[in-house]
């Protein structure tokens, strides 16, 4: 069955809001498995927000989400030094951020021309 636009919808904001908080965590020395869980659970989010951007509004969300969720995959992981990572992961919160705001106001209260 294909989805049509109106079955699309955006995660909620606290989903949101947690992976921020994931990927900030993430930033102290953890264990090991928290770090494969995060893999799991921003690739999820990632894929599923560029499916979405890919539906909805194709642009560049859609391909920063894309790489993103390719960059966190853990089937081939991509391996870097722990600064890189922490790089990665703010760089990833701030994208979330962001496309939260910017979709939001222009999905939620589209401009008035």
């Amino acid at each position: 069955m294909r989805s049509t636009m109106s079955d699309l919808s955006r995660p909620p904001v606290w989903l949101s809001y947690a992976m921020i908080g994931a990927l900030l965590i993430a930033l102290a020395a953890l264990p090991y498995g928290y770090y494969q869980f995060l893999r799991l659970i921003v690739t999820a989010y990632c894929a599923y927000m560029a499916f979405w951007h890919f539906q909805i509004k194709p642009g560049f969300f859609a391909w920063v989400y894309a790489a993103a969720a390719i960059k966190y995959n853990p089937i081939f992981v991509i391996t870097m030094e722990r600064d890189t990572h922490a790089i990665f992961n703010i760089a990833t919160a701030i994208l979330i951020l962001l496309e939260m705001t910017e979709a939001r106001e222009s999905f939620l209260r589209p401009k008035k021309r």
